[in-house]
């Protein structure tokens, strides 16, 4: 089954051995909603930026028609190929198969991305980041992992870890470290930050977050996202007074996008 570009995306970089930052979170009438703090629990109460995505078939399709619809109204439009083709060419490329192939067979149904506390940053350059992905199938997943570990035996080292229960595979070179356990795989390139027990304090339980989330409209989305704006503030020292008092006012913000009737795409700011 085909699943979302943007996870595509954020896999094939991790292959690449680096990171993406991409959102979305569900909403189709045949296909599962999910809620934004579902995986919000493997994020810090303090977290900075927030992301959800859904990674269904149903949703591919739709955004694959909807692109489709645009380039009819944008004169001598060159369109790139169509997505599900894109998802071939990406997992063929870190693979050597297509997508329903090799990811298709244990990737789940969502996936969260997230920027961790300006505290935690510490002039890291990029910012620690920590992808979130549902999973269906441990050994699919683990037998990946298995496959880039014995490409590359000087650059990688698989492991399983006893304490935490999650089966790890980092890299030598540089900090990335991808983990999977039975629901999740837990892609970061700031290992200390690796969340192999959930935080006590997490992002579902902040007041400011779930106020965000709530205070959009509609009971789900296509792509949801929630930015920290206390935290950012923070590091922002040369806003003016006006300024830093209008964030106050302001509290968190959250953006909900969803695409209705395979052409009507809507946008919600809380």
């Amino acid at each position: 089954m085909r699943k979302s570009g943007l996870l595509i995306a954020i896999l094939s970089l991790v292959v690449m051995l680096s990171m993406t930052m991409q959102a979305t979170i569900a909403q189709d009438s045949d296909a599962a909603v999910m809620d934004a703090a579902a995986l919000a629990v493997y994020f810090p109460q303090d977290t900075l930026a927030y992301a959800a995505l859904r990674t269904d078939t149903a949703f591919i399709d739709t955004l694959d028609a909807l692109l489709a619809r645009v380039g009819q109204f944008i004169p001598d439009a060159e369109l790139p190929m169509s997505l599900p083709l894109l998802l071939d060419l990406a997992a063929g490329q870190a693979t050597g198969q297509d997508f329903d192939s090799s990811f298709g067979t244990w990737l789940g149904d969502s996936a969260a991305l997230g920027i961790s506390s300006i505290d935690a940053i510490n002039g890291m350059e990029p910012p620690p980041l920590l992808g979130v992905i549902e999973i269906t199938d441990r050994e699919g997943a683990e037998a990946y992992l298995k496959t880039i570990a014995d490409n590359a035996p000087d650059r990688y080292n698989l492991k399983a870890d006893t304490s935490s229960g999650y089966t790890i595979l980092s890299a030598s070179m540089q900090p990335l470290v991808i983990a999977v356990s039975d629901d999740v795989m837990l892609i970061g390139n700031a290992p200390e930050l690796m969340p192999m027990a959930l935080p006590e304090s997490s992002l579902s339980d902040s007041d400011s977050f779930l106020s965000a989330i709530s205070g959009l409209p509609e009971t789900a989305y296509d792509v949801v996202a929630y930015i920290n704006t206390v935290e950012l503030q923070r590091v922002n020292q040369a806003q003016t007074e006006l300024m830093q008092q209008f964030n106050e006012l302001a509290g968190s913000q959250a953006w909900g996008f969803t695409i209705r009737d395979g052409d009507v795409l809507i946008a919600d700011i809380y």
